[in-house]
């Protein structure tokens, strides 16, 4: 790779994190290529978080990744050590690849599941005890213990929710639907169909499913899916939902495209294609540092149908609405 398509990969890398991140992406010199970024968890206490500062040099990411240095008082300067070397781990994994943003979720996963513990450790060491302020991502489970902490290498292609995964402590980080969304109906929220992941150049898509018969359930939806900390901390959560009203014969049907420019009317779309009702889908997305392109549209709407069919909502194989839906529905959707 030429000094020109480092920077090109640079800048690319840089404009993607600065829009992902936001007012905790910062530029300390442009004439040096040097950034920081505020990283945080989104639950953890906000003393126990962390600065990452990276100077990407004319070699990078090539020949190897940026210069790093780690700011927090409360890590001690052996665990800043281990880190430093999974870091390094993580750039070996696709060397000459662009790594901040590998990096960064890195560091959100180990302060979500170590930093309470090693504040702990450091308290016990003479530092402040904050041991009554970490509690653990299921309500109750402590981590200010003495045990040692796994410091491997994060992988964000693993990062998946099936059905059977518990209900963990959600945030709404920077761009996702906010929780404050929340209605307040007497109903309990419907049943919710979690597919299938696909991973393509370490974007991860997976979508979720459910029957709903009111706006009031896609906000119950919404929110439930957000109480998992996996789903609120994807770079986006994308929806769209169609529900046919009975009684006023006609139609409610809406989109998000959750900073996913036009993601979100591609999936309504290709549900009234397939003609499906009373079903909000939810296509959440965990960035993987690589730009895709178009194909993520396609990934998008190939996991919205895939669901759909598993739903049962659509039968597996329907050529009449595959091949001449569209051409159908065009007709038809002015009437809508």
């Amino acid at each position: 790779m030429s000094s020109t398509e480092n920077q090109e990969a640079q800048l690319e890398e840089i404009t993607v994190l600065s829009s992902i991140y936001g007012d905790d992406w910062a530029v300390l010199s442009e004439d040096c290529s040097t950034y920081t970024i505020h990283v945080t968890d989104g639950a953890t206490p906000s003393h126990l978080s962390l600065d990452l500062q990276a100077t990407l040099l004319e070699s990078y990411p090539s020949e190897g990744p940026p210069l790093f240095d780690l700011r927090a008082d409360w890590l001690s300067e052996e665990v800043k050590q281990s880190i430093s070397s999974q870091l390094q781990s993580v750039y070996d994994e696709t060397p000459g690849e662009v790594v901040l943003f590998r990096w960064i979720e890195w560091l959100r996963e180990f302060l979500s599941t170590q930093a309470c513990g090693l504040a702990s450790l450091s308290s016990a060491s003479g530092g402040a005890d904050d041991s009554s302020q970490c509690v653990g991502e299921d309500a109750g489970q402590d981590l200010c213990d003495d045990k040692p902490c796994d410091l491997g290498a994060y992988d964000i292609s693993g990062l998946s929710l099936s059905a059977a995964d518990p209900d963990q402590d959600g945030y709404a980080r920077q761009g996702s639907v906010p929780l404050s969304s929340t209605p307040q109906p007497a109903e309990s929220c419907p049943k919710i169909l979690h597919g299938e992941t696909v991973t393509d150049r370490r974007s991860t898509f997976q979508p979720h499913c459910a029957e709903v018969h009111s706006v009031a359930q896609v906000m119950l939806v919404k929110d439930e899916l957000l109480s998992n900390r996996k789903i609120a901390s994807a770079t986006h959560n994308i929806m769209a939902y169609r529900i046919f009203d009975e009684e006023r014969r006609s139609w409610l049907q809406d989109c998000d495209d959750d900073g996913e420019t036009a993601a979100g009317s591609r999936m309504l779309h290709l549900m009234q294609i397939l003609d499906v009702k009373d079903v909000v889908v939810v296509v959440t997305r965990w960035y993987g540092g690589i730009h895709l392109g178009p194909d993520r549209f396609k990934h998008i709407n190939n996991c919205t149908r895939s669901v759909l069919v598993e739903f049962g909502r659509v039968p597996a194989k329907d050529p009449a609405k595959l091949s001449t839906g569209s051409k159908h529905k065009k007709g038809s959707q002015r009437n809508k």
